[in-house]
């Protein structure tokens, strides 16, 4: 059975989902639908500020992209640093890999260090980054993935790649230093690799 380029998820940013959902009230595009108004200004911004809030929210969630990224890379150097990474998410994060899905943050470090750790180094690319405001605390994100993974100790040319769309959702979370947000949902799609995956995707037990 042939496997479709892009797998559907239900996620307002997979296709072709993604054609409904968009941001149409920050850059409307012909042939998309157009999204019911939403009273957020994160959701529709209209004044200056508005916009000028919807670029700082849209950036600290590039920035935690980023981090998410970084972090889990510096798992090769002190695997310890899953703790920071595992930390991105909120308490009851859900993350889906091709070898499972974990829900909630507690355990989330453990079981996906049983995944990476078969690696000496890696290197997790993220581009193309779409983002769009649901309401003032919930977003979600696409991102294009190029993941590379180093598979000998000396020998930087042996390596396993595989690349794909991440799809998230996020939730702004509280606390006594301010608010931040969190990935409250991940998703990985891998649509190409090349090398040997060491069992990188054998299936695992999560904890649905």
């Amino acid at each position: 059975m042939t496997r479709p380029a892009l797998l559907p998820f239900d996620h307002p940013l997979s296709f072709p989902n993604s054609l409904e959902h968009h941001s149409s009230k920050v850059n409307p595009q012909p042939g998309y639908s157009k999204l019911a108004p939403s009273a957020s200004s994160l959701a529709n911004p209209k004044t200056i500020e508005d916009k000028l809030l919807y670029l700082y929210e849209h950036q600290r969630i590039i920035d935690l992209l980023n981090e998410y990224s970084y972090t889990l890379d510096s798992t090769s150097v002190d695997v310890d640093v899953a703790d920071a990474w595992s930390s991105l998410f909120t308490e009851d994060g859900e993350a889906t890999y091709p070898f499972g899905t974990h829900k909630g943050r507690k355990g989330l470090a453990e079981w996906g260090m049983t995944a990476e750790t078969r690696f000496y180094r890696m290197q997790h690319l993220q581009s193309n980054f779409t983002v769009t405001f649901e309401s003032d605390d919930v977003a979600h994100g696409r991102a294009s993935c190029i993941c590379t993974h180093g598979s000998d100790e000396t020998d930087l040319s042996k390596h396993f790649m595989v690349g794909g769309y991440y799809y998230f959702t996020f939730r702004r979370v509280q606390n006594a230093g301010g608010d931040y947000w969190k990935i409250s949902r991940l998703i990985l799609d891998t649509n190409w690799e090349a090398g040997a995956s060491l069992g990188l995707f054998d299936k695992r037990e999560g904890n649905q």
